[in-house]
């Protein structure tokens, strides 16, 4: 049986692999104490639960998530996921390759915006 304790460890031990750190987001001094029950979900969930599977290697699962992300607009997510994927190793090349399929199902105008945002994340890299 899983426990709570092993789907966060599951979670944080998944969010190291992907995004080189060793928590995820933290309340913001504004946010009331409730808020930090939010950030165990997202950690138990959507890493411990999802990320943390075997089915998918996290590569995959990085193109996976950046497709999604594109196609929602989640601007500021997409950003940290465009480095995620750098991290599991997806090259410049093939994240291009995924915004060509993702312009012609979710439309040219998410994939172009997707591009520029790429653009900074890779400027960032790069030190620029």
């Amino acid at each position: 049986m899983t426990t709570d304790g092993d789907r966060y460890e599951r979670g944080l031990e998944a969010l190291r692999t992907l995004m080189g750190r060793d928590r995820g987001p933290t309340p913001a001094p504004e946010e009331p104490p409730s808020a930090a029950d939010l950030h165990r979900v997202f950690i138990e969930h959507c890493y411990g639960d999802s990320w943390a599977r075997p089915g998918l290697d996290m590569k995959t699962k990085s193109l996976v998530t950046v497709a999604i992300l594109a196609t929602l607009g989640a601007e500021r997510e997409l950003k940290i996921h465009i480095r995620g994927a750098h991290n599991m190793g997806v090259t410049k090349d093939q994240l291009v390759d995924l915004l060509i399929h993702i312009a012609g199902y979710s439309g040219v105008p998410r994939a172009v915006h997707a591009a520029r945002l790429a653009r900074e994340v890779w400027r960032e890299m790069d030190g620029r």
